[in-house]
């Protein structure tokens, strides 16, 4: 009985269609494969409503481009049955296609209705030759054709039917990436003397994703990197972790070349995987930049016209060569000059005196503004700027001592002196300007804007408890003292601007949150304002715009920040 169900329905799924079914279509997926590669595709089906006790179907393709290598039962197929197998499912394989039979249950206990994407069969391929493929569902398949419809209500009927394609590619050759670093150098356009060095690498391209081998073992390689006119290649050095049994280098003007073989006998191969340096160039300028204070960039492009005959750029792998991509690199010249000094002139006011000595002690130990000119900070002339140039100075100002030595007491350089030794000085050309000075510059500011109230007599009174002291002592009554209004805070501390009471009332950021939480300017009468650090200085100078401009209060500020000279 069994075996007669099964004949019927057979000759029903293979005798084509008797109706339309509109609301049910087949689908095959689309893919690749390399030639010789393989790939698999799925053929689904979507259904809305109708009741699918079973299906057959045929799926053909154009044997010259590809050809079927198996067919399985697809996921959904295989639970198609309330969970389980179907009663019969049976698949036929042909170079030029697949079939598939499918009887969900024999005792019709189980339909497929509302499904998308729904897997019946997996098609496995395998790629010819180079070219599209349109994988269709079919009827022409095995012996009696098996036709491509589903069986609803016991009748066979045609289901919408989208083909797929598969495209065969052509399986790549290895390729390679020739790089070529790119660097900066500096020079002086006195001499226009650079060097650099500059790595070339070698990468291979992965395309395992289309089936290709990777990464593969290459026998050697050669190269030709030609530069521009501001530079010359000097050396050439191999370096692949080992000695390889050929390896030339040519060098030129206009460029370099490199032969390599790793072994004759073929013992040694390299793979690149990653970008590997193989090569290091060492480039001169020879002067090349002398009187250039604007710069250049030298271009270091990829050449097969370079030696005689001319070198390839090529890549050796199983004893063919294959032509490499490119990368250029460059080197960027940058003009730096180096500056005239005065040896012993630290504080670069393009004198040698007391204050250079001061500005050194004040530099090294009491958190003074940095010398920006070591070689003139070292006075001795010991290659070391320390207590002991402070030391010289003081000898040679007021003990007799010796002299320094060139260049003084006129502005020169140094042999082997270099931009960062000296970025600026007080010599003409170096772009240096002398610090301010409490005598020269602060003190005559403060007669005009604050000795008419800071004075015996003045408006403050002459006292401690009246008011500060800016004529006799002007100088020692202000740096290092304590603030009569902020005690935690000095009038003037050297090196910190922020942290002096006198600038911050000049510049009338004295009632600022960060003050206040000193505990400075309490609020005495109660009503929310501070009002124990009286008003901007000078003295009413807002009502009557008389404050101190910015440049005035900037060069105070400097003064501070350079260690109240």
């Amino acid at each position: 009985m069994v075996f007669r169900m099964c004949l019927v329905m057979t000759l029903v799924l293979s005798l084509g269609m008797v109706s339309s079914a509109q609301e049910a279509s087949f689908n095959v997926s689309s893919g690749s494969a390399t030639e010789g590669g393989s790939t698999t595709l799925s053929m689904t089906l979507d259904n809305s409503g109708q009741e699918i006790a079973g299906w057959s179907l045929g799926v053909c393709n154009d044997p010259a481009i590809v050809t079927v290598t198996a067919a399985n039962s697809g996921a959904d197929t295989e639970t198609a049955k309330n969970g389980s197998a179907p009663d019969f499912n049976q698949i036929g394989v042909f170079p030029e296609g697949a079939t598939q039979g499918v009887v969900l249950c024999f005792t019709g206990c189980a339909v497929v209705t509302d499904v998308s994407d729904f897997e019946m069969i997996t098609v496995d391929y395998q790629g010819v030759t180079a070219g599209s493929a349109s994988i269709a569902f079919c009827d022409t398949l095995g012996a009696p054709p098996v036709a491509t419809v589903i069986v609803v209500n016991g009748a066979s009927l045609a289901p919408t039917q989208n083909a797929g394609t598969l495209d065969v590619v052509t399986l790549p050759d290895p390729e390679y990436t020739y790089s070529a670093g790119s660097v900066s150098a500096s020079y002086n356009p006195a001499d226009g003397n650079a060097s650099a060095t500059v790595g070339i690498s070698i990468a291979e391209t992965d395309n395992s994703g289309l089936g290709a081998p990777f990464p593969n073992a290459t026998q050697g390689f050669s190269m030709g990197l030609a530069n521009s006119a501001e530079v010359t290649p000097t050396n050439v050095s191999l370096d692949l972790g080992f000695d390889p049994d050929f390896g030339e280098i040519g060098l030129f003007a206009d460029g370099w070349t490199a032969g390599v073989v790793y072994s004759f006998t073929g013992g040694v191969t390299a793979t690149f995987e990653n970008a590997t340096e193989v090569i290091s160039v060492d480039y001169e300028t020879g002067g090349s930049m002398a009187g250039n204070e604007t710069g250049a960039t030298a271009t270091l492009s990829w050449s097969d016209d370079l030696g005689s005959p001319p070198v390839a750029n090529v890549m050796v792998v199983g004893g063919a060569s294959l032509n490499a991509a490119f990368e250029d690199g460059a080197i960027a010249l940058n003009p730096v000059v180096t500056l005239d000094f005065i040896r012993g002139d630290a504080n670069a006011d393009a004198k040698v005196n007391i204050a250079d000595g001061v500005w050194i002690i004040y530099e090294l130990f009491l958190n003074g503004p940095a010398s920006t000119c070591t070689l003139a900070s070292d006075a001795n002339a010991d290659g070391v700027a320390d207590i002991a140039d402070a030391s010289f100075i003081f000898m040679y100002r007021f003990m007799n001592g010796m002299m320094p030595s060139a260049p003084f007491p006129d502005c020169g350089q140094v042999v082997d002196q270099t931009p960062e030794d000296c970025v600026s000085s007080g010599c003409a050309d170096g772009g240096g300007s002398a610090p301010a000075t409490f005598v020269a510059d602060i003190q005559p500011i403060l007669t005009s804007s604050c000795v008419p109230c800071h004075a015996p007599g003045g408006a403050q009174g002459n006292g401690p408890s009246f008011g500060l002291q800016l004529t006799e002592n002007a100088y020692d009554n202000i740096v290092g003292m304590p603030a009569g209004q902020c005690d935690v805070m000095d009038l003037v501390t050297p090196g910190d601007r922020h942290g002096s009471w006198l600038y911050r009332k000049i510049q009338g950021t004295h009632l600022d949150a960060d003050v206040l939480d000193m505990g400075c300017c309490p609020d005495s009468d109660g009503d929310g304002t501070p009002d124990g650090c009286g008003r901007k200085m000078p003295r009413f100078c807002e009502n009557s715009n008389s404050c101190m401009d910015e440049a005035t209060i900037e060069l105070i500020g400097s003064w501070i920040d350079n260690g109240a000279l």
